[in-house]
């Protein structure tokens, strides 16, 4: 299964290194999935190098998403049809966020609470599953109003742990990278139905208070 992975993702960036870098980024794939076909994929690429790649693929990704991520929600809720479905996704990411945000509760230091966020996020992020990655890290730290600084800290911190975690997994199992492959892949697949069942569950009962 790797090698079909590697074999796919290398015809569309055509190259190994260049790819690694940017399966890193990919939503619910992120740093896990970059690191493990690039460790047992049979890409021409020293294992340590695919960490960094990985690494930086996904921390890089934050930065952009900092910029880019409330101006890109507010836009797609213009659309007709689809502004429903983002708020849903908005109001999932800000519950995460008032999670975090509750830690900071009784905090009357400011830097001591942007301290708790920041590790709170990171946190988050170091955790190596579908949805506890850069993408929805940095969504939480930009609902919590966290600065550029703290929220690149944060992301880059939880890449590291969350990569490391996932590199030496892939080093000591290296013979069963496929089998973690698979299974990582049917993760992702139930977090995205249970999410998507969660989006259309709230809209029905959006709808019937509304119908009220």
């Amino acid at each position: 299964m790797a090698e079909t992975i590697v074999e796919f993702f290398r015809n569309l960036f055509g190259n190994d290194i260049i790819t690694i870098f940017f399966v890193s980024a990919i939503p619910f794939v992120e740093l896990r999935g970059a690191i493990l076909i690039g460790i047992g994929g049979g890409m021409m690429v020293n294992p340590w190098l695919v960490w960094l790649l990985s690494w930086l693929g996904s921390t890089a990704l934050g930065v952009i998403l900092f910029f880019i991520l409330r101006p890109v929600l507010n836009l797609l809720k213009k659309i007709k049809g689809f502004g429903r479905f983002v708020e849903k996704v908005e109001n999932i990411i800000n519950e995460k966020a008032q999670k975090v945000g509750k830690k900071t509760e009784g905090v009357d230091n400011k830097k001591h609470a942007d301290k708790i966020k920041t590790i709170g996020v990171a946190g988050f992020i170091a955790i190596p599953l579908p949805l506890t990655g850069t993408w929805t890290g940095t969504g939480i730290a930009v609902f919590l109003g966290m600065s550029f600084k703290q929220t690149i800290t944060a992301v880059a911190i939880g890449n590291a742990i969350a990569s490391t975690i996932i590199f030496t997994l892939g080093m000591l199992f290296k013979e069963y990278i496929d089998i973690i492959l698979y299974a990582l892949c049917a993760l992702i697949l139930l977090v995205v139905i249970f999410y998507v069942i969660k989006i259309v569950k709230k809209g029905k009962k959006a709808d019937a208070k509304e119908n009220e």
